[in-house]
């Protein structure tokens, strides 16, 4: 165990090229980067931004790279062999960032969003503030985004308000966005949208109202399957871990204090 000076926002964990070990990435609400080794013995720590680290995302291009994005706007590319940051964008939103994904199939893609209502498009190969690919206005603040895995075109944004918008990311413009689908998924703000890996068109989202809630396409809409409400208060994250027997676990984390266990289903049914 190791304490820290201040909260810890987000984690990631990825591969040392040379040692072959892992290592453990934090973002704090400082705005410095923690680095760990998996016994958590060695410890270095990075001033990397002027506010809370929003999101941590490793490079689906090189396994030395990772990305960081944060509430001062920026969103920062770091090697951890030389714990340098190579690449900043420092006004890559008007105001806070709140998440930032990618995905394998457009690894080059980083797709961010934040508080002015943007959807942002970057490729890693030209990362500066004046050659954002593509940008799309969601006429509310985004909370979070989720790249899908299976189709390149598709992207997962949740806002401020609740609504899980489904988004054809080739329409990139200055110019608002019409959403393949708004969905009224939350009363409150989504915190995490996950997709996954194995069964197309299934989604799980969270939110501050303390939800959590299973999505499966179904032709081309996506339809609510079930909703659990197993927290008090905001569900801060969710992490996902799929099995290949179709008895997939949810864990969900809470600022009720709580960590649950869900486990999805076959039949795509969320179990209490």
């Amino acid at each position: 165990q190791i304490q820290c000076d201040t909260g810890i926002s987000c984690v990631k964990y990825m591969n040392d090229s040379q040692s072959l070990s892992k290592i453990i990435i934090s973002g704090g609400d400082d705005g410095n980067i923690g680095i760990f080794d998996s016994s958590l013995t060695n410890h270095k720590v990075l001033s990397a931004h002027d506010d809370i680290i929003s999101s941590l995302l490793l490079s689906q291009t090189s396994i030395n790279h990772f990305f960081s994005s944060s509430w001062d706007s920026s969103i920062n590319q770091w090697d951890i062999e030389t714990l340098q940051c190579v690449t900043n964008v420092s006004s890559a939103h008007v105001g806070m960032i709140n998440d930032i994904d990618s995905s394998h199939l457009q690894p080059n893609i980083i797709a961010s969003t934040g508080i002015d209502g943007y959807l942002r498009l970057w490729d890693t190969r030209t990362l500066n503030s004046s050659c954002c690919d593509g940008i799309l206005s969601l006429g509310m603040a985004g909370s979070t985004v989720n790249m899908s895995k299976f189709n390149e075109n598709e992207c997962y944004v949740g806002t401020d308000a609740g609504n899980l918008n489904i988004i054809d990311i080739r329409f990139s413009s200055n110019t608002s966005v019409t959403p393949i689908q708004d969905i009224q998924a939350f009363r409150l703000r989504i915190r995490k949208i996950l997709t996954s890996s194995n069964r197309p068109g299934l989604i799980i989202s969270c939110s501050d109202d303390g939800d959590m809630v299973a999505h499966c396409q179904i032709l081309s809409n996506y339809n609510e399957y079930i909703r659990t409400h197993k927290h008090s208060d905001s569900v801060s994250d969710i992490a996902w871990i799929e099995s290949r027997n179709y008895e997939d676990i949810v864990y969900s984390t809470s600022s009720d204090k709580t960590l649950q266990q869900s486990i999805i289903n076959m039949n795509y049914n969320l179990r209490i």
